[in-house]
Parts: C-alpha cells; structure tokens; sequence
C-alpha cells in the first residue's frame, strides 16, 4: 500500500517538474526582490522547501523505479490494481477528508472565537471546496462505474 503514490511514473514525472518550477520560482524570486519583508521571505521560503521535497522525492522515485526489477515491477501493478486493496485505498480517503472537514471546522470556530474573521472565512471557504470536490467527484465516478 506504501508504494501506490510513488509506483506510477506520470506521477512522479510530475512531482519532479512540479518541485522544481516551484524552487525555481522561489528562489529566483527571493534573490530578485531587494528588500523583502519577513512575510515575503518566509513564503519565497517555503517555496524553496516544498519545491526542493517535491523535486527530491520524484527524482528518487524515478531512480527506484528505473532500478527495480520488472517482476517486482509487475507485482506491484497486480497489488494496485487489486481490488481489495482499492477498496481499502477509497475507505482511508474517505475518513481522511472527514477527518480533515471536522478539523477545518474546528479550526473556523477558534478563529471566530480569537475574533479572526478573515482566516474562519478562509477554513469556512475550504470546507466547502472539500465538500463540493467530494459531491462531484462521486457523482462522475458513479457515472462512470
């Protein structure tokens, strides 16, 4: 189950290219910028850091990939599209994106009760992108099935 985000190459092709247009932009954008604010720098930052793991991660993905031998290759297309192992991929989704709406909620009330309107807006907004993103998308897939 481990292996299901890092066994398809599309997947890690994208990672990599991903991860370094965003170090790229961050650190292209840090260096250009004369005299950025705290604010500025840490998310140019961030940038740099997530785009740097992203970068790592697919790269590595791929060697492994590459290096791997085709029977293990092989086994591991039976595992992912084994559909006992789907079934179990869509239950931990699904109490994931309920974990997170119930955390998302949580986390709208404390900033109205710290009296942060802006950023319980911003969860408030989130939750339902989540929810609506979960609607649709079981509706298409039940098209389709």
């Amino acid at each position: 189950m481990r292996n299901r985000l890092f066994s398809s190459r599309p997947r890690l092709w994208i990672f990599t290219v991903v991860g370094l247009v965003s170090l790229l932009f961050g650190l292209i954008t840090y260096l250009v910028q004369p005299n950025g604010t705290d604010n500025f720098d840490m998310l140019m930052g961030m940038f740099i850091g997530f785009g740097a793991a992203l970068f790592v991660v697919g790269v590595i993905g791929l060697i492994r990939l590459r290096l791997m031998p085709a029977e293990k290759r092989r086994q591991m297309e039976i595992e992912k599209n084994d559909e006992r192992n789907n079934m179990i991929h869509a239950f931990t989704f699904q109490a994931t994106a309920i974990a997170a709406m119930f955390c998302m909620a949580v986390m709208a009330f404390l900033f109205i009760g710290l009296g942060y309107t802006v950023p319980a807006n911003i969860v408030a907004g989130a939750i339902y992108v989540v929810l609506f993103t979960m609607i649709i998308a079981s509706r298409v897939y039940r098209k389709k099935m």
